[in-house]
Formats: structure tokens, sequence, C-alpha cells
């Protein structure tokens, strides 16, 4: 179901490929929370180029290519943060999101695809997305959101092509923040 979703929301074109998808140490996948995830890695592959490894994916693909929140999205980020990671894509209203932690919220698996973080730099197209993080800039609640109206709103990301076929390319590893 979800090379189906990547092939028909995500502009990627999987059909005369073998896809397998594997696991460190075998663990068996049983909860949707690994489906954004698991269709970013296929993108990402079919693409030949990796995601940056300091991203976390986490949200459920539903056939419309809707990604829908799943339990404990707060918990799974402040596990993410404590494992090393910087930058999250999760469904929208994530919750609180942990110190040092950029997390863009996406609708869409396209949205998602679109919004991975591709360098310093930049503009970015962010239709529907919204960027939240707690940087150094952030304060009260430790959590600051930017629209995707202005050009500021998704900064450190690069312009998305129109082409589905370039919309992979060039990803690099994300610079922490300063």
């Amino acid at each position: 179901m979800i090379l189906a979703v990547v092939e028909r929301h995500g502009g990627i074109r999987l059909g005369k490929l073998d896809i397998y998808t594997a696991t460190v140490g075998g663990v068996k996948l049983t909860e949707p929370s690994v489906d954004l995830a698991i269709a970013l890695s296929v993108a990402s592959s079919a693409a030949d180029t990796p995601l940056p490894s300091n991203l976390v994916a986490i949200g459920e693909v539903g056939l419309a290519g809707e990604v829908r929140r799943v339990t404990g999205v707060e918990r799974r980020l402040a596990e993410a943060a404590r494992l090393g990671f910087t930058h999250a894509l999760v469904p929208p209203e994530p919750g609180k999101i942990p110190r040092g932690m950029r997390v863009t919220e996406v609708a869409t698996i396209a949205e998602a695809m679109a919004a991975i973080p591709r360098g310093r730099g930049g503009s970015g197209r962010g239709a529907g997305r919204k960027q939240s993080g707690s940087g150094s800039g952030s304060a009260g609640s430790g959590r600051s959101a930017a629209t995707p109206t202005a050009h500021a709103a998704v900064p450190d990301f690069m312009d998305i092509p129109d082409d589905p076929a370039e919309l992979m390319s060039g990803w690099e590893e994300i610079a922490p923040d300063e």
C-alpha cells in the first residue's frame, strides 16, 4: 500500500523496480507510525539519494496520501532527540517539541517529500507546511512556529523543483543549528 501511495501521490515511478525493505536485526514493524519513514526511504532509494541521517519521520500514511497522527508523537520526538536526531517530519499538531529539535509538520506524503531538508540557504515552497522548533530564538513556551506564507517560513530548505524526477536530487546532511 505504501508503494502505491508513494507512486500516486509522491510522483515517484516505482512500477518497474524490484523493491525490498529490511529492518535492523529483523525487527517486525507492525504499527502505522513507521509508514512515513518507510515511504521516504523507498522514495530516496528510487532517487538514489540518501535521507539526512539526523532526520526522523513519524506518521501513518493513508491511501489518499495524507499523513495521519499516531499515538505518542511527543514521546517519540523526545526519544528521537535523546538519540541525537535534530530534525523531524511529523503530522500536524505534534504537541510539545523537545529542546533542540526542529520539527516540520506535513499533512501529505507530497509535502513530506518536498519538506526534506536539502541544505542551508535559499528559499522553500511551503504550501501547507508549518515548521516548529525550539532553537535559541524561541521564548516562552519553548516552541516557535512560522507560517508558510512568508519567504522565511521554511528556512534552511532549497527551492523544490516542479519536476517530480528532480524532487529528491541533491539531499545533503543537515548541519546542526548554531
